[in-house]
């Protein structure tokens, strides 16, 4: 694998191409992605880094540095890597006990060179296949054989893991992998932009980059429909003041519905009800969880801090700022992988998926 750095930037190839990702051929990292640094130096993994837990949103790129981390390792004729969902992990699993054929199902992964298992949330329905996977990492894990695998969540969250795998899992490397922080949407932005024949100046990035704080799969979707829609002109060079018109024209009939589809579903997210999350209340998981809410409404639909206040009986300007800054603060610091922090990015990805564009 080739380690390129650049300023706070740095750059991992791809092992394979994704069209999701607008077909860039590296997955670039700056200050949001720090561990990932760590991934990028062969000479630095140890036997007790494995396995290695890759965790965060869907859209991140996960599965993709999976592949390409795991590219490092030299296949030989009587050992090549297995990639697999934890889906086919388990039917195969399934079939080999239903064919009496464990002994040969085992050897199969012992005798890899690697193993990277994705989605490995999805494990949590088949707890005999829970079981056979930690059979196998111990015995991968004295072989030193490199065990990948990707997830939603941080190990410890998932619910319905065996507290056997849970454990094996939490004693080698987890390392969230989170949507790219400025410096490298900036890079990604322009490099989208040319994969779209799209021009544009220095100043219609840096207003993308502030506008779009999101998965590169979203990036790259916004230029598809930016290009589509009415706004976008035949000619291959996108205005500031075109960016401008478009997202002030986005949603714009739809905001009010899309936040009070925020505050509903991080109600459900905490138990509680709307009435709850637009009252008084002071208790604390409630106040967070309003908070929360309104950090979403401001990073997805922009909406200004007085009119957030107007969804909350009111409330002041000033004390909404204070609510929104209190997540920001939490979101943006990326050494601290507490619950809130968990809860609000699992949040605002879902809440991705259902606004048409993430802004």
């Amino acid at each position: 694998m080739v380690f390129v750095q650049s300023n706070s930037a740095f750059f991992i190839p791809f092992l394979r191409p994704n069209c999701a990702f607008g077909a860039l051929s590296e997955f670039v990292g700056d200050e949001a992605n720090e561990a990932l640094r760590y991934l990028t130096k062969s000479e630095t993994m140890r036997s007790s880094d494995w396995p290695v837990v890759l965790f965060g949103p869907t859209g991140t790129g996960k599965t993709e540095l999976a592949y390409s981390v795991v590219a490092q390792s030299e296949p030989t004729p009587s050992a090549k890597p297995i990639y697999q969902t934890s889906i086919e992990f388990s039917r195969l699993f399934k079939s080999a006990v239903d064919t009496d054929s464990t002994r040969e199902f085992r050897l199969k992964y012992e005798k890899a060179s690697v193993l990277v298992l994705d989605d490995l949330h999805q494990l949590s329905r088949f707890p005999s296949a829970q079981q056979e996977l930690v059979y196998l990492i111990d015995q991968l894990v004295l072989k030193n054989i490199p065990i990948i695998a990707t997830a939603n969540l941080p190990v410890h969250n998932i619910d319905g893991l065996i507290p056997q795998l849970a454990s094996r899992l939490l004693n080698g490397l987890s390392i969230s992998v989170h949507p790219p922080g400025p410096t490298a949407r900036k890079i990604i932005i322009e490099k989208l932009s040319d994969f779209h024949e799209a021009t544009l100046d220095d100043k219609s990035v840096d207003f993308l980059v502030k506008r779009l704080p999101v998965t590169v799969p979203k990036i790259n979707q916004f230029f598809i429909q930016f290009r589509s829609s009415n706004q976008s002109s035949s000619r291959n060079t996108i205005s500031l003041a075109e960016l401008a018109e478009y997202f002030d024209q986005l949603h714009s009939g739809d905001q009010d519905r899309f936040a009070e589809l925020i505050i509903q579903t991080v109600a459900k997210e905490f138990k509680l009800s709307v009435a709850d999350l637009k009252g008084s209340s002071r208790k604390q998981t409630t106040a967070m969880a309003r908070s929360i809410a309104i950090y979403l409404q401001r990073s997805l639909l922009k909406l200004s801090f007085t009119k957030i206040g107007s969804l909350y009986s009111g409330r002041d300007h000033s004390t909404i700022m204070h609510a929104h800054k209190k997540i920001l603060d939490i979101i943006t610091d990326h050494k601290n992988e507490n619950v809130i922090r968990i809860k609000t990015i699992k949040l605002e990805s879902q809440l991705n998926e259902l606004l048409a564009v993430n802004i």
